[in-house]
């Protein structure tokens, strides 16, 4: 049981490809892993679509995926 929370743990703590090597190799961990994944993808998002409507708001443009465009322009800098 301490070897699986320790495992659980170290995936949270993994990079990409730790957790594809970790994911591939202990199946009766996969539940757990993807509940880890999807936890981390819905905080991404709601991150984002907060800093989307933040800048909605202060610029009165529209923002998709960190773009956001005014009337006819583009209001950020392309790097």
């Amino acid at each position: 049981m301490e070897q699986m929370v320790k495992l659980i743990a170290d995936y949270a703590a993994a990079d990409e490809e730790r957790r594809l090597s970790m994911y591939l190799t202990h199946r009766d961990l996969r539940r757990h892993f993807t509940a880890i994944d999807m936890a981390a993808a819905k905080q991404a998002g709601l991150e984002r679509s907060e800093k989307t409507h933040a800048a909605t708001a202060k610029h009165g443009s529209i923002c998709i995926f960190g773009a956001c465009w005014g009337w006819l322009k583009y209001c950020r800098s392309l790097r």
